[in-house]
Formats: C-alpha cells, structure tokens, sequence
C-alpha cells in the first residue's frame, strides 16, 4: 500500500520525534523512526479527509457524518492540486489514544529486550508490537489474578497424602471456584460476607478443586456441614473423600446432608442411609445434623 496524502506530514514527524528523544535504546529509536512513523502514515485510521468546500472555497475537514469543521492549517501546494483532483488527502489525529498505543508497544518490547529475548526490531511491524503488549498486559492480569485468589483461599486443612483444604473469602474467589467446578457457588457471596455460611474447597497437589463444602453458620455458632459437592454437583471422587472426612472431623462440624460423599468404605452403604450413618459415627465420630430442607450449590 502507497503511503497515503497525509497534510500534517510535518506534525507526525514531530510526534514520532518525541517519542525517539524520550527513548533511551537505539535500537527502540530506529524502530520509532521506521516502523512507527511508517505505519501512522500508512496505516492510522483515525483520520478525517481534506476536501473543498465549493460553497466557501476553503478547505474542511469531513468524515463519514459530514463536514467536520474549517481546516485552518496551511495547504501547500501539492495537496492542493491532489484535492483539486478528487485524490484522498487525509488530516491524521495525533492524540492521547494513539500516545497510549505506542507507550504501550513501546513497553513491549523494552521488556522483551531487558529479558533477553532476541528480537529483530526492524521485522515488527507495529500492530505484532501492539500485539506483544496484549499479550504481556494478559499475563500480568493473569497474575495478580492468581496473587488474589490465592490471598483469597486460606488455608485451613492438610492431609498428609498432600491435598489441602482452603476457606474461600471472596466474591473473585467463589467465583473461581463455580468456574472450577462448574456451580454456583459464586452466588453465596453474600452469605459469606454476611457471615452466614463459610466455603471450603478441597484442592489436590496440583492445586485443582476437587470438591465444595459449605458449612452452615446461621443457626450454629460451630457451624454444621450443609452441603458437599463433587464437579457439577455430582459425587466427590472417593480418592478425596478421606481428605473431607479428616477435615471434618477436625472441626467436629455436624454433618447435614450428602453424607454419601463422606464415604470410603462401602458402596452398599449408599443405598442405606442408616448404615451408612452408623459407619460415619463409628469409624471417625462425624455427628449428623437434624435433617433439613437443603438448598443446593
């Protein structure tokens, strides 16, 4: 592509010509130099196109909603003559937006260089620098993302075969976790900053959930186990129920509903809620709550 009629030719040199005398990387100079002024001239859209008005004989700034307003810079002599011929000649807006674009491209690529990484700046085109910074400004979200979230789960259980059990504590956090395990848990925020209900995750050694609990704070002080879920509510794998029945006891929270995901030992015993309560209260003294209507995760 031919590089456009821009009028304020001189008006981008001195744009780029800013950035270069703040630059301190020669190498970032000549990219600005090169790349840069070569893509606002070709590239920028945000431009409004020079045309005569043939009711004033001035020259007007129009875009595509009409006359914009009196172009009030010089005109020399070619672009006169190339507006007279009907050819596209375009004023370039050089303002705080395409600032931020560059500063941000810019930023890029020092980081890139500061890293070591080897790169040939004058093969980056503009938008693949812009992209670059896409990208790094990505991670970093990703990053304090993760510092939140892990700010965020507290951890309160450790089994010895390596799983651990957190307290989620924020919106962000529950969030995470329905995202996870593909539930709502992320509508308990307001429980759990109204100090109604508490919400645990049980994470693996990789630091994957495996299964939620919610303990019920609203009727007890100690708390009693109101719900436990495995991956979209289904049942918690039994590989990570030993880490739910440790953590449990270890609160001698009483037990309210889904006791099966509590159990190890036996599959018949989820067909026989007494059994399966004698074997809870027998083999580790988890307490059953009085049964309740439940709402679910």
């Amino acid at each position: 592509m031919a590089t456009r009629n821009v009028i304020n030719v001189s008006n981008v040199e001195q744009f780029v010509d800013d950035f270069v005398q703040r630059s301190d990387h020669p190498a970032l100079k000549r990219w600005l130099s090169s790349n840069v002024r070569r893509w606002i001239l070709k590239h920028y859209d945000r431009a409004d196109r020079v045309v005569l008005d043939p009711a004033t004989g001035g020259f007007v700034l129009t875009e595509a909603q009409g006359v914009l307003r009196p172009f009030e810079g010089s005109v020399l002599d070619w672009c006169a003559a190339a507006i007279e011929r009907g050819d596209e000649v375009v004023h370039l807006r050089l303002g705080a937006s395409l600032r931020k674009r560059i500063d941000r491209a810019l930023a890029a690529l020092a980081n890139e260089i500061e890293d070591g990484t080897p790169l040939s700046l004058d093969r980056i085109p503009f938008p693949k620098a812009e992209a670059k910074a896409k990208k790094q400004r990505h991670a970093r979200h990703v990053e304090r993302r993760k510092a939140r979230l892990l700010k965020a789960a507290i951890p309160v259980y450790n089994a010895i075969t390596g799983e651990t059990v957190v307290r989620l504590t924020t919106p962000e956090s529950l969030a995470d976790e329905g995202s996870r395990m593909s539930h709502c848990v992320a509508t308990y925020d307001y429980w759990v900053h109204r100090g109604y209900s508490e919400i645990y995750s049980v994470r693996d050694r990789d630091g994957k959930s495996r299964a939620t609990v919610e303990v019920d704070l609203s009727n007890s002080s100690s708390g009693i186990v109101w719900q436990i879920k495995g991956f979209a509510n289904g049942p918690v794998e039994p590989r990570y129920r030993p880490v739910l029945q440790g953590f449990i006891r270890s609160r001698d929270y009483p037990v309210e509903d889904d006791q099966d995901n509590l159990l190890t030992d036996d599959a018949s015993f989820l067909v026989d809620p007494q059994r399966l309560e004698q074997l809870l209260v027998e083999g580790g003294g988890l307490r059953m709550a009085p049964r309740q209507p439940v709402c679910r995760l």
